[in-house]
């Protein structure tokens, strides 16, 4: 085996594994790639083929007890010759309900960090969280923006369909009461009675029961039944994506398609920081805040000259990114 993946893959996530596909998809063509199990008897199994390389992939690991006992288990049985984690994303303290426990995962995750020949992570915030734990990171990006290989359709070629996404995650700063979420689903309605096709999606299955709950007697669910590349694709040819989950925001960017980030995490500002976009980041108290749902949405559909210069940006990120991860890999 030339490259082990360690990722949270297959396991119902369209976004982390959006981005093994596209790592998959980059590299396979040169090395050989298999999933680095997680699991104490998929290790075993697996120890008897030893890999040139261990990537420490995403979503985000890093800070994270369970994904600290996994990455060294995932060391210990495989013994590979070198360990690098490509974009991987980082827990930020500051945001978390628990953080005296994520500051000790944190510092436990630096110390298994020290052994890695590469540490390449999501954005600018996860580069500065590892160093306050004294680890000099990268960031490079995350791994399903390669995703940009599906060609991006032009502005007249898209349709007229907005696709939303609710996170159904106990973290999720919209609650059905809240004056933002009203204002929200009120600016929906005012798109829908403009002509505007308002479609929600799921990245996990259980967001459909969120969403059935909330929107489902007013708005069109698409049903948890795509792949990550369905899902891609019909981003392409869309107008607009609103979405709570981080990869929601990252395959619409990945083809082009402009996005409204609805942080229900940090990790959600990182991305949008890594590709110059925190100006399609709303507010989690936008209201409190004095921002108007429905203008901040109408600002980013609108704008132009504004999308295209965020398209260039990414797409020379994603460039970048490809290179770098190639770079990597191949252990140059």
């Amino acid at each position: 085996m030339d490259i082990a993946y360690l990722g949270w893959v297959r396991r119902g996530n369209l976004g982390d594994q959006a981005m093994y596909e596209a790592f998959h998809n980059l590299v396979s063509s040169t090395h050989s790639v298999q999933l680095a199990p997680i699991t104490s008897v998929g290790r075993l199994i697996a120890a008897g083929s030893r890999p040139r390389t261990l990537v420490v992939g995403g979503g985000t690991l890093l800070g994270l007890p369970e994904w600290n006992f996994r990455i060294e288990e995932a060391i210990r049985m495989l013994k590979p010759d070198r360990v690098v984690s490509l974009g991987t994303g980082v827990v930020n303290p500051g945001t978390e309900i628990d953080s005296n426990r994520i500051e000790i995962a944190l510092a436990e995750s630096a110390r298994i960090l020290e052994g890695f020949e590469r540490v390449t992570v999501r954005g600018p915030r996860s580069v500065a969280t590892l160093s306050r734990y004294g680890i000099e990171a990268e960031g490079i990006g995350d791994l399903a923006l390669l995703r940009s290989r599906i060609t991006a359709a032009s502005p007249h070629e898209r349709s007229n369909s907005i696709l939303v996404n609710l996170a159904n995650n106990s973290r999720r700063p919209l609650s059905f009461e809240s004056d933002q979420f009203q204002s929200l689903i009120s600016a929906l309605r005012e798109l829908k009675v403009e002509g505007y096709a308002v479609r929600f999606f799921a990245m996990e299955d259980k967001d459909i029961d969120l969403m059935l709950e909330s929107v489902g007697r007013e708005f069109e669910i698409i049903p948890f039944v795509m792949g990550a590349d369905d899902l891609a694709h019909l981003m392409a040819a869309s107008s607009l994506v609103l979405s709570e989950r981080l990869h929601g925001s990252i395959l619409a960017a990945s083809v082009g398609t402009p996005f409204v980030a609805m942080p229900y995490m940090d990790k959600v500002v990182d991305f949008a920081a890594s590709v110059d976009c925190l100006d399609w980041v709303l507010p989690r108290n936008a209201e409190v805040d004095g921002v108007d749902v429905g203008q901040f949405i109408r600002g980013v559909l609108n704008s132009t000259e504004r999308r295209e210069c965020a398209h260039k940006v990414i797409q020379t990120r994603s460039t970048n990114l490809s290179r770098s991860v190639i770079e990597i890999v191949s252990g140059h």
